[in-house]
C-alpha cells in the first residue's frame, strides 16, 4: 500500500492528466466465495488473508488519486501461465503421479490464462471509462480443483493418484515452509497464508468486464494449462 501511494504521488505531482494507470490487483482483496454466493465489484470486501489486506490497503491507496488522472483497478482471480512458479508444484507433483488436495476436490475457482490477462489489461487501456471503477477479471468459467488438476494431468499425458487431505496434515509442512524461509530469506513455497487459501472456493463474476470493455477470453483450461505445460518442459521446470 505505502509502494503504491508514492509511485501515484509522484505520478500526480509529474505526470499530466491525460495519464492512464492500471493497478492489478487480486480477488483476495475482496475475499473468497463460491458460485453459489456470486461475488461482484458491488460486492462488500472481506479479505480472507493477509496478502488480500495488503491488495484492498493497496486499491484504498490508488484511489486517492483518481481524480489525478485516469485511474482502473482490476482483480484477477487465480492467474496462470509461463513463468509461474506458484503452481508448478502441481505439474511436478502429478508428473511423479500424485495429485493432492485439501480438504476437498470440489472446492472451486474462478481462473485467468496470462495472456488474457495481459489482452484486458491494453483493453483497459484502449477503451474510455470513468475513472475509478474496479473489475474482475476471468475467463467466464467456474472449474474444481479436480477439473483444474485434471486438465494439469491431461496436458502430461499422467493419470495420476487423487489424494484428499484433511488440512492439520499440511500444518507441518508449512510451519517447516516458513521457518525455513525465514533462515535462507528466500519466499516460503508453501506458507500458512498459501494453505489457509487453498481450503477455500475462490470465485468471481466477471460479466461486468466483458460487458463495458467487450472482452473475450482466447484460453479456456485445457488450451492455457497445455501452452504452460510445454514452457514449462522447453525452458527445464518440468524435468
Amino acid at each position: 500500500a505505502d509502494g503504491t501511494r508514492k509511485m501515484l504521488q509522484l505520478c500526480a505531482e509529474n505526470c499530466n492528466n491525460s495519464l492512464k494507470f492500471v493497478l492489478v490487483s487480486s480477488l483476495a482483496a475482496a475475499g473468497c466465495g463460491s458460485a453459489d454466493e456470486n461475488i461482484t465489484e458491488s460486492s462488500a470486501e472481506n479479505p480472507y488473508t493477509a496478502y488480500g489486506e495488503s491488495k484492498l490497503a493497496g486499491e484504498i491507496a490508488a484511489l486517492e488519486f483518481k481524480d489525478s488522472f485516469h485511474l482502473t483497478i482490476i482483480r484477477p482471480p487465480a492467474v496462470y501461465g509461463p513463468r509461474d512458479s506458484d503452481i508448478l508444484i502441481y505439474f511436478k507433483l502429478i508428473k511423479m503421479g500424485l495429485l493432492p488436495y485439501i480438504n476437498s476436490p470440489e472446492k472451486q475457482l474462478s481462473a485467468i490464462y496470462v495472456k488474457d490477462l495481459a489482452k484486458a489489461i491494453s483493453l483497459v487501456l484502449n477503451v474510455e471509462r470513468p475513472s475509478g471503477e474496479k473489475y474482475f477479471v476471468t475467463d467466464g468459467k467456474i472449474y474444481t480443483w479436480k477439473e483444474f488438476g485434471s486438465a494439469i494431468a491431461r496436458a502430461q499425458g499422467k493419470r495420476p493418484r487423487e489424494l484428499t487431505l484433511p488440512s492439520w496434515t499440511v500444518w507441518p509442512v508449512a510451519a517447516a515452509s516458513e521457518m525455513s524461509a525465514k533462515v535462507s530469506g528466500k519466499a516460503a513455497l508453501l506458507s500458512f497464508d498459501k494453505l489457509r487459501e487453498m481450503t477455500q472456493s475462490w470465485v468471481c463474476d466477471g460479466s461486468l468486464f466483458r460487458k463495458n470493455f467487450g472482452f473475450e477470453p482466447d484460453y479456456d483450461i485445457d488450451r492455457g494449462i497445455t501452452e504452460t505445460a510445454e514452457w514449462y518442459r522447453t525452458e527445464g521446470w518440468l524435468k
